[in-house]
């Protein structure tokens, strides 16, 4: 299916955003957050999937089913395909286009090419810092003790989401969040003809009024304004524990990540020596929630279903450059 759009970007880069924009062309239909294709297409992938049936073990069962009927993998890509777009076409109606916006879709990204090589695929990226302190106000309320749960985003999310850009950057469409925030009119209109569509201005208003059912997708996306605008976060300031956190971070970035994003490790590792160190009090914060977080990895308790399902060693997981 050629009308199939993939949004993808990282959680809080700005892709509910986008995608409330694009829901609002009268060309493209939407749901909050599909997931649907994470199960479908990662099963033959034992490092991104667990399972109480042993996923590892499903792995080799696959390879060995592979062995015996040699297009296996092909043909079930093949049938996911066309499962996805019977009820993808059922969704968009008489509208052109479906557009799936599912931030954990970078784990797949490479493999939603290949399954769907005719779709459009939209990169969202915004700066790693400004992603790194809304994903630990959202999924964290703030608190470093709950890291473990966005590691895995934090840590490699930006490295896998850049891996098919480089074969394909005449075939995709990718743009920074920053740009897209100071001059949206302009980007949207080089994203309709991308898409094909015709422009249509009323999108920057309308967007609010687009509503999605169910609890997926950002829990803040309806307390805006109507205005798309981004805020400066280069002067709030941060804990001596944080920073090292974020350093460790960026420093895991890929240099071909920099490169395909936008943004330069220089100027993002400037900006977060720049800004201030925080109050005495969120300073011991983090710190307490520094010393929780590498007590309960050192005695290898699981936070949450997050870990398990990552499958990841205590070593690994430990966040800190400890």
């Amino acid at each position: 299916m050629k009308n199939i759009i993939f949004l993808m970007g990282l959680p809080r880069s700005g892709t509910t955003l986008l995608q409330r924009v694009l829901a609002s062309h009268s060309e493209v239909a939407s749901i909050a957050e599909p997931w649907v294709l994470l199960p479908l297409i990662s099963c033959f992938d034992e490092k991104i999937t667990a399972s109480t049936f042993g996923h590892k073990e499903l792995k080799h069962a696959l390879t060995d089913f592979n062995l015996e009927f040699l297009e296996f993998q092909s043909r079930y890509y093949e049938h996911v395909r066309i499962f996805i777009t019977q009820i993808y076409e059922k969704l968009s109606g008489k509208k052109k286009y479906f557009l799936d916006k599912t931030p954990r879709y970078y784990l797949i990204a490479e493999e939603l090419h290949q399954v769907f090589p005719e779709a459009k695929f939209i990169y969202l990226f915004r700066n790693p810092i400004d992603v790194f302190d809304s994903a630990i106000d959202m999924f964290c309320s703030g608190r470093l003790y709950r890291v473990p749960f966005i590691y895995v985003d934090m840590m490699h999310g930006l490295n896998l989401l850049s891996v098919p850009i480089g074969q394909r950057k005449e075939s995709i469409y990718a743009i920074k969040y920053e740009d897209f925030c100071a001059d949206g009119e302009f980007l949207l209109q080089q994203i309709c003809k991308y898409l094909q569509i015709n422009y249509q201005s009323e999108m920057l208003i309308n967007f609010n009024k687009v509503h999605f059912f169910g609890k997926m997708g950002d829990p803040k996306r309806y307390q805006s304004n109507g205005i798309i605008s981004q805020r400066t976060k280069n002067k709030k300031p941060l804990s001596i524990v944080r920073r090292l956190l974020y350093k460790k971070w960026i420093n895991n970035i890929k240099t071909i990540s920099w490169e395909v994003s936008g943004y330069s490790k220089d100027e993002v590792l400037l900006q977060l020596y720049s800004r201030p160190n925080s109050s005495l009090i969120k300073q011991f914060d983090d710190l307490t929630g520094f010393i929780v977080c590498n007590i309960v990895l050192l005695l290898g308790y699981k936070l949450s279903s997050k870990l398990k399902k990552w499958q990841i060693n205590s070593d690994e997981l430990n966040p800190f450059p400890y």
